[in-house]
C-alpha cells in the first residue's frame, strides 16, 4: 500500500469518526465538530427546561394559552434532541431525519389542539318541574325540547308566538280551584357518574314567571302566594321567586303556589313564560299555553283522571 493511499484511508477514518451535528453536517475538524455537538445538545436541553418552567409559571398565573404554547415547545425541543442524537449515528439520513422531526411537530400540535380543552367538565343542570293540588303525587318535568326558546333575548314587551305547546291540567269534577306549584330541580347527578358535588351545586336558583291575560276574554282568575315578588303590566303579571338555599345534585325546592279559580267550567287559555336560572347557569326560558279541562270532558281518552301532561299541538291556538 502506498503512502498516499494510507494517508487517504486515515483521513476517511477520521472523517467517519467526526461527531456529527444536525445543524452543521459539513464540519471537517473533529475538535470543532465535537464542540458544536456538545453546545447544541446543551442548548436543546436548556431550551426545553426553560420552556417547561416558564410554561408552568404562565399557567399558574392564569395565562393558560401561553402556558399551552410553551409546553408544546418543550415537546418540540425533545423531538429536536432525539433527531440530533439519531443524526449522529446516521449522518447520511439528514433529510429524512429533519422531515420526520417536522412531521412529529405537526402531529404533536394537532394532538395538543385536540386534547387542550381537557375532559368534559361537569356542568350543573336545572330543570323546571310542576305539581298540582289535584295530582299531588305526579311531578311534571319540563324536559320536552319544544318548550324551550333558543336564543331568547328579554324584550321590552313580551310577545308570544302564534303557535305554542299546551300544558293541559285535568280538573276533577267538584273542584273549585287548583293550585299549581312550580319547583326547581338540580338534575345534574344522572349526567355524571363521578363528579364533585361542589362543582354541581346550584347557587341562587331563581324562577321568573310571566302570566299573560287569558284569552279570549280574560276571565281566568288566579292569585299568587304573598311570598312571590309580583308586578303588573298591561298584558299580564310578572312573578319572581328566589330559592332561599343552594341545590345539591338531585335536590329540588318548590316555589310558592299559584291558585287558579275553577268555579267556571269553561277554562280559557293563558300563555306563560317561565325562566329559570342560577349562578353560573344561564337563563332557560320556556313558553307554553296553560289550559284546564274537566276530567269528565277530557278530549283525549288517553289522559288519566289525575294526570297532568304536556301536549305539542301542531294547530293554531284555541280561540
Amino acid at each position: 500500500m502506498s503512502k498516499d493511499q494510507a494517508n487517504q484511508d486515515a483521513r476517511k477514518k477520521r472523517e467517519k469518526n467526526i461527531e456529527q451535528c444536525i445543524f452543521a453536517p459539513k464540519i471537517k475538524s473533529p475538535a470543532q465538530a465535537k464542540a458544536v455537538s456538545r453546545i447544541t445538545l446543551a442548548l436543546e436541553i436548556l431550551a426545553g427546561s426553560f420552556f417547561y418552567v416558564f410554561g408552568d409559571d404562565l399557567t399558574s398565573w392564569g395565562y393558560v394559552t401561553w402556558g399551552w404554547i410553551f409546553h408544546y415547545l418543550v415537546l418540540c425541543s425533545a423531538a429536536l434532541l432525539l433527531a440530533d442524537l439519531i443524526f449522529k449515528f446516521w449522518p447520511k439520513q439528514r433529510v429524512l431525519i429533519l422531515s420526520s422531526f417536522a412531521a412529529s411537530c405537526v402531529i404533536m400540535f394537532l394532538l395538543y389542539c385536540w386534547l387542550a380543552s381537557g375532559p368534559e367538565k361537569a356542568k350543573p343542570h336545572l330543570t323546571l318541574c310542576l305539581k298540582t293540588s289535584t295530582s299531588p303525587n305526579a311531578t311534571l318535568m319540563f324536559t320536552n325540547s319544544f318548550l324551550f326558546i333558543e336564543r331568547y333575548q328579554p324584550p321590552k314587551k313580551i310577545r308570544f308566538p302564534a303557535r305554542l305547546s299546551f300544558l293541559v291540567v285535568p280538573v276533577p269534577v267538584g273542584y273549585t280551584n287548583v293550585v299549581l306549584r312550580f319547583s326547581l330541580l338540580n338534575d345534574s347527578a344522572p349526567q355524571y357518574a363521578v363528579a364533585d358535588d361542589a362543582a354541581l351545586t346550584l347557587d341562587i336558583p331563581q324562577l321568573d314567571l310571566f302570566i299573560h291575560k287569558s284569552e279570549p276574554s280574560g276571565k281566568l282568575k288566579w292569585s299568587a302566594d304573598a311570598i312571590w315578588n309580583q308586578s303588573e303590566d298591561s298584558d299580564g303579571t310578572h312573578l319572581h321567586f328566589q330559592i332561599p338555599k343552594s341545590l345539591l345534585p338531585g335536590v329540588g325546592a318548590p316555589a310558592p303556589g299559584i291558585t287558579f279559580d275553577m268555579s267556571d267550567d269553561a277554562s280559557e287559555k293563558a300563555a306563560i313564560l317561565a325562566i329559570i336560572r342560577s349562578k353560573y347557569v344561564p337563563q332557560i326560558p320556556h313558553m307554553f299555553n296553560l289550559v284546564f279541562i274537566r276530567s269528565n270532558g277530557v278530549v283525549d281518552p288517553y289522559f288519566e283522571t289525575n294526570d297532568i301532561a304536556v301536549v305539542k299541538l301542531l294547530v293554531w291556538p284555541l280561540k
